[in-house]
């Protein structure tokens, strides 16, 4: 407890004596904290996380300085298309949720989460973010935070235990799930399983590269290959196959000098691993184990030893969630079955040789939405998703590094890709959002007084040459 009250102070003395550099110090520690660094409320109240704590002091400071004003940028979101997206996101999920908030707790928490942690938060960074060179600083905070955690990460393994578990002060059972598999414990850091550190990991990557390659700093490469390793060591299989999902689309949009770069640097990293394994055995089986895994999704008949408490088979285990949303139908469609439907006893997932019965489990993100909170929530989650790729794409320019939609486009398409073994993991993803919300608004103001600028050179009688005219017909 303590240590939370000093966290809180140092976040007042900053937004208070040190505005300007509130936040990047947001955006280093707000997706890193873990949930159950919190105070509890009571009363089944959301609990008063210390990520939501920052959220709300930096809305304390945008109301004391803008005198109570909180406006959203509806001019600028129109005109980069995201205006539409985003209101049929909110309003969904909000409508979903708001369906059970007087019966189900749960959905209460969502509720509050998706309004403050989401909407709220995406009013006040966008008005907080002014310039581009705020928005580089910020992308290099969470990218520094990202190695911090990786480090973290890799102690905790090499240890077994979970440093990040010492600030756990809450008294209510949280998500930590230590899983050992394959003689290790898996990387988790402070978010609670493997697999959500994997999709985080997996958010980073492309980041930690832009970066690198815009400056040519070998910090961010370090970084980046700390994500990896960090990603490697969650043994999460949907993480992995991102991953190489991440690479082959960097190949493929990368101009051929950065391609030639990423291939080199890649044939490195496979020659120090192959070095790294002949030297150390358990390093050896340990990534025969990971690549093993990663076909056994597609092969049932092969056989991991030691692969723990997660089922070490294929696709069967996800694609029988599918018969999750079939459920959810025939129940109710528009709302779907309530946050932690799976928790309650009452979603059921269908399987030949015993028919329909009740799980515990829900592993697969766009399964998640539809059972949690039916056609509402879904539709909203894949309008926002299926527009955030389309846009970043069309943005993006592969011959301009320092355009950060390079890096964008590929943390959305991974995300999509994550989805499907993945239940969620939104609080980084959405960090990622508003960073390109208020990157592509102010390049879009940028175009447009460019714009203007040549139009007005155009018919300038100086610049055009119009004047020698006029005096040599005089």
């Amino acid at each position: 407890m303590l240590f939370f009250i000093i966290f809180i102070l140092i976040s007042m003395y900053i937004i208070g004596f040190k505005r300007k550099y509130y936040l990047y110090y947001f955006f280093f520690f707000y997706p890193i904290l873990p949930d159950y660094f919190a105070i509890e409320l009571g009363g089944g109240l959301p609990l008063l996380k210390a990520s939501r704590v920052m959220i709300l002091i930096m809305m304390g400071s945008l109301l004391l300085h803008q005198k109570g004003r909180i406006y959203f940028e509806i001019r600028s979101l129109r005109k980069i298309k995201m205006l539409v997206p985003l209101c049929i996101y909110f309003v969904g999920r909000i409508v979903a949720n708001g369906f059970y908030c007087l019966n189900l707790t749960e959905a209460l928490n969502t509720e509050f989460s998706v309004i403050l942690e989401q909407l709220i938060l995406t009013l006040i960074v966008l008005q907080m973010l002014k310039s581009e060179e705020q928005i580089n600083k910020c992308v290099e905070a969470i990218s520094y935070g990202s190695g911090f955690v990786a480090i973290i990460s890799i102690i905790s393994v090499g240890i077994g235990q979970n440093l990040f578990y010492n600030l756990k002060i809450v008294s209510r059972d949280m998500l930590m799930a230590s899983t050992i598999r394959m003689g290790i414990m898996r990387a988790e850091a402070g978010f609670g399983h493997p697999v959500y550190y994997g999709v985080y990991c997996a958010l980073m990557i492309p980041i930690a590269y832009f970066l690198f390659e815009r400056s040519r700093k070998k910090r961010f490469l370090i970084i980046c290959v700390l994500n990896i390793i960090g990603l490697l060591l969650t043994e999460s299989r949907g993480s992995i196959a991102a991953l190489i999902f991440m690479i082959a689309i960097a190949i493929i949009r990368m101009n051929k000098v950065h391609r030639q770069r990423l291939v080199g640097g890649l044939i490195a990293v496979v020659v120090c691993i192959v070095m790294i394994s002949l030297l150390v055995p358990s390093v050896t089986s340990q990534i025969t184990g990971i690549f093993k895994s990663m076909f056994a999704i597609v092969n049932t008949n092969i056989v991991i030893d030691d692969f723990g408490g997660n089922s070490s088979t294929g696709l069967d285990s996800r694609l029988i969630q599918f018969t999750g949303i079939l459920w959810t139908i025939m129940n109710n469609a528009l709302f779907g079955l309530g946050a932690s439907c799976h928790t309650r006893g009452v979603l059921k997932y269908y399987k030949d040789t015993i028919g329909w019965f009740e799980t515990s489990t829900i592993d697969n993100g766009i399964v998640g939405y539809f059972v949690q909170e039916g056609i509402f929530g879904t539709i909203g989650f894949l309008v926002l998703l299926i527009s955030l790729i389309i846009l970043a794409n069309k943005f993006s320019n592969k011959q301009d590094k320092r355009n950060i939609n390079n890096a964008f486009v590929i943390c959305f398409m991974s995300y999509l890709i994550e989805m499907f073994s993945v239940a969620d993991a939104s609080q980084m993803f959405w960090i990622i959002i508003i960073l390109f919300i208020k990157y592509n608004i102010i390049e879009n103001k940028k175009n447009e007084i460019n714009k203007k600028r040549n139009n007005n050179n155009r018919y300038d009688p100086i610049n055009t040459g119009i004047s020698k005219v006029v005096r040599r017909n005089v």
